[in-house]
């Protein structure tokens, strides 16, 4: 769940649903992924563990992970073109996945980069 989920069903402010939040993260309660605007908590793998559910928490921090380019793909094909920036709030990665990501779809010819340098880079369909 996203912070202002947290914030909502805890109903406490932002700042102190994180401070429990993190608190429960150092417990192994909880683990964190994605970055800014992505940035979501869920149960740790212990706690899958624990419960017997380990096949669960495979495949939901997997599956995330798999979909990735039908994700950006899917987005593309909505708004006409996507940027580094915008994949990162998409998936919640940090800008070197998002590049990783994006350079696969490059050499898989589904997108293609358009622009010079960092700041104008698009890509759109390939």
């Amino acid at each position: 769940m996203s912070l202002k989920e947290a914030a909502s069903i805890l109903q406490l402010d932002v700042l102190r649903t994180r401070e429990i939040l993190m608190k429960m993260i150092k417990r192994g309660f909880l683990e964190k992924s994605g970055v800014k605007k992505g940035l979501i908590y869920r149960l740790s793998s212990n706690i899958y563990k624990q419960l017997g559910e380990s096949v669960s928490y495979i495949r939901e921090k997997g599956i995330d992970e798999v979909r990735y380019p039908e994700l950006i793909l899917e987005y593309v094909k909505n708004y006409g073109s996507i940027t580094n920036r915008q994949v990162r709030e998409l998936l919640g990665v940090d800008k070197y996945k998002a590049s990783r990501v994006l350079k696969k779809l490059i050499h898989s010819g589904k997108l293609k980069r358009i622009g010079r340098g960092k700041k104008d880079a698009r890509y759109i369909l390939g």
